[in-house]
């Protein structure tokens, strides 16, 4: 700041030299002001950083949570399917089946395995 003056000192009356040193001091505070301004900033964008970093982490721990629940979810699926297959070959070997019908009193002949299904539903809710 000083070097962009180039300003020879010593032919300056008092009345020059004190105008100069308070154009310094001037230059001096707006300097302090924008360093101030400048650690400010530095300290909010600390805090922002502080914030979004513990997000993140919060995000990381959702993300596997999500994960888990997926792979527990697929695994249900493959349960639930193989469920299925082994009710519906076991009602493949009923198929034929006579049982008693206790609402018409009379034998209830299952004769293909979506009446084995149907029958065993119906029991199940009772």
């Amino acid at each position: 700041m000083i070097a962009e003056y180039n300003v020879n000192l010593e032919n300056k009356t008092k009345s020059e030299l004190i105008l100069f040193i308070k154009e310094l001091q001037d230059m001096l505070k707006e300097k302090d002001k924008e360093i101030e301004y400048q650690k400010e900033k530095r300290e909010n964008q600390k805090t922002e950083l502080a914030i979004l970093n513990k997000k993140q982490k919060e995000m990381n721990k959702l993300i596997n949570t999500v994960q888990s629940y997926k792979g527990m979810f697929k695994k249900s699926q493959k349960e639930i399917k193989n469920k299925d297959k082994i009710i519906n070959l076991m009602a493949e070997q009923l198929a034929g089946l006579t049982t008693w019908d206790n609402e018409k009193e009379e034998p209830l002949i299952l004769t293909d395995k979506e009446e084995v299904k149907q029958y065993f539903e119906r029991k199940s809710e009772e």
